[in-house]
């Protein structure tokens, strides 16, 4: 009889043993899954500036936690570049995504470019000089695309951040940088909304790793991107990066219209690879400017460029 009763004993602790490990596996699967801050850590909400060592300088990055953001919920994450000239504080307020990032609850991050002839700015890959022939971006040694992954990891490390819906926008030199992280980072971004910029990698040396979908505005009257043709810091007119960005998503027939509201008609790309969509939202008489916000050069558009940027990304998931 005590013989049995041991035995019994045994096969009990062994089946518990047994059960702990699938239970312990499956919750650090689990865990790899949604990244490494979903454990009831509290970080702060709201504004901060976070430093970062990165190949050997001092970088820095802008970071908006929205106000419902919860430590058991994986959250979107969207990084938002400046334009040449600009900052990080700068190009949050007049994107105005801090907003955003709280009506739609995703996490909201803008880097710091680093210094070039006295203007920050973000190395997009252009290889012409600019038109003053004073700053011949070719020679940057710099990898912001890198940066950008460290800076993924750096929040991932310290935020629940949902890592297949990680997005990528920006403006003037920050569009271009955009569809760079598209060409150079798909495998982490999810997709991407350049503003008035255009790619500035020669085309074959941007090969995406797998689709990437995409919502791009540009004015008509842009004079610093131009619209039409190539000039100014563009390799191409914003007609034909359109219909590039197709082709690099492997789309099929013509462009049909999606959005017509006021000043700003959106045409998409629809019979893509993996179901991608790729679209381009025109801004009739509309300069180098950020849609829905004030404009230095052309006129400003009364629809927010932002609320449809957000509203497009976070349909999608990298997959």
């Amino acid at each position: 009889m005590n013989y049995k009763t041991r035995k019994g004993e045994s096969m009990l602790k062994k089946t518990l043993l047994i059960f702990s490990f699938f239970l312990t596996s499956s919750f650090v699967i689990a865990s790899d899954l949604i990244g490494n801050a979903c454990d009831g850590l509290n970080p702060p909400l709201g504004k901060s500036i976070v430093s970062l060592q990165h190949e050997g300088k001092n970088r820095s990055y802008r970071l908006y936690v929205p106000k419902n953001y919860r430590t058991d919920n994986p959250t979107p994450l969207l990084i938002n570049y400046h334009g040449t000239g600009s900052n990080a504080e700068q190009q949050a307020l007049y994107s105005d995504m801090d907003r955003v990032a709280d009506e739609n609850n995703f996490i909201h991050v803008s880097p710091q470019g680093l210094d070039l002839d006295g203007r920050p700015v973000f190395n997009a890959g252009l290889t012409m000089q600019s038109p003053a022939n004073k700053r011949d971006f070719s020679k940057e040694p710099r990898d912001d695309v890198d940066f950008s992954t460290k800076i993924i990891e750096d929040i991932s490390n310290k935020y629940c951040v949902n890592e297949k819906k990680i997005y990528a926008t920006g403006m003037s030199n920050g569009g271009r940088m955009s569809y760079r992280i598209g060409c150079d980072a798909a495998d982490k971004f999810a997709a991407i909304a350049p503003v008035a910029g255009v790619l500035s990698l020669p085309e074959e040396d941007c090969q995406p790793s797998k689709p990437v979908p995409s919502i791009a505005f540009h004015g008509t009257l842009d004079s610093i991107s131009s619209y039409y043709k190539a000039g100014g810091f563009s390799t191409m007119g914003a007609l034909e990066m359109f219909s590039l960005w197709a082709k690099k998503n492997q789309c099929e027939g013509e462009p049909v219209e999606t959005f017509k509201k006021i000043d700003i008609i959106c045409k998409s790309y629809l019979s893509c690879k993996d179901d991608v969509e790729v679209k381009f939202c025109t801004v009739k008489g509309g300069g180098h400017c950020w849609p829905g916000r004030p404009c230095r050069f052309g006129s400003r558009s009364p629809i927010s460029a932002s609320d449809m940027i957000a509203e497009f990304l976070l349909r999608f998931e990298r997959t």
